[in-house]
């Protein structure tokens, strides 16, 4: 393969975001009209998206004689409608996945908070950090938050 154009939407994401409010759905599709490449490669369809838009953007890009691979999942053909279907459910599935994770993630946050673990930021005034000697699974000091005595009492 000749790779003919990287794209990385850093901070865009694909879960709040429709296709057609992605600069780099949009251009791809302009790629494809202008059969300026013939394949797709995604890592995965959660990368791709999560929502249930992106199914039909497959559809088009296969109409326009773009194949979509998925590193992890295969090629996401769209030639059938049972093949059109699987990627609805597949796209509406990451759709329920980042929605679990969303609550996972914050549930755990909140235990932190609830056990007086730090979650990063700013500490607030009356408060300070305290190493217990804790790591993380980067190797990174884990804080708790303690009351600071000295400006709590203001």
């Amino acid at each position: 393969m000749n790779i003919v154009r990287e794209f990385i939407e850093g901070g865009v994401s694909g879960f709040k975001r429709k296709a057609q409010e992605r600069e780099a759905i949009e251009k791809i599709e302009d790629m494809a009209i202008n059969k300026e490449f013939d394949a797709l490669v995604i890592y995965h369809s959660n990368r791709f998206g999560r929502s249930d838009d992106l199914a039909q953007i497959i559809s088009r890009l296969y109409i326009f004689g773009v194949r979509v691979i998925s590193t992890l999942e295969g090629e996401l053909k769209a030639d059938t409608d049972s093949e059109k279907m699987l990627n609805n459910l597949r796209f509406s599935y990451n759709a329920q996945e980042s929605i679990m994770k969303q609550h996972v993630i914050s549930d755990y946050q909140l235990s932190m908070v609830e056990n007086g673990r730090f979650r990063g930021g700013d500490v607030l005034y009356g408060y300070q950090l305290i190493d217990n000697g804790r790591e993380n699974y980067k190797g990174r000091s884990i804080y708790d938050v303690a009351i600071f005595s000295d400006e709590a009492e203001r």
